[in-house]
């Protein structure tokens, strides 16, 4: 579900891939898609001050534990850590999330970040 406001190549392009994307879009999606067009503003409004306050206390935790150093997130949805001298992958910082912490986190993959970067 989208909505696009560009050249009308690039919206034609667009259209012919978000058809085949979003034609059987699950219940839920289309019920989100309703909220928002339904809501507007108000109910993104809510969502972002939800997912900061996410994003806040997880820095917070994070702040907690030694050896650990990020840059603070603009986003509210990712924290990326700097590598240090005892923590080399994300598998590795999780396994110590979970054995010293008993916090299970989802690793991510930085490979998909640096094809990401790359394709722009």
């Amino acid at each position: 579900m989208g909505y696009i406001a560009a050249p009308l190549p690039v919206a034609t392009a667009c259209s012919i891939l978000q058809s085949n994307l979003t034609s059987g879009a699950c219940t839920i999606s289309q019920r989100a898609a309703l909220a928002a067009i339904e809501h507007g503003k108000a109910l993104s409004v809510e969502m972002v001050v939800s997912l900061k306050s996410r994003r806040d206390f997880v820095v917070s935790r994070l702040q907690e534990i030694p050896l650990i150093e990020f840059p603070f997130p603009t986003g509210p949805f990712s924290v990326v850590l700097a590598e240090s001298r005892t923590i080399k992958t994300d598998v590795d910082f999780n396994i110590r999330l979970l054995n010293g912490f008993h916090c299970a986190l989802v690793p991510g993959d930085s490979d998909i970040l640096e094809i990401l970067t790359s394709a722009f």
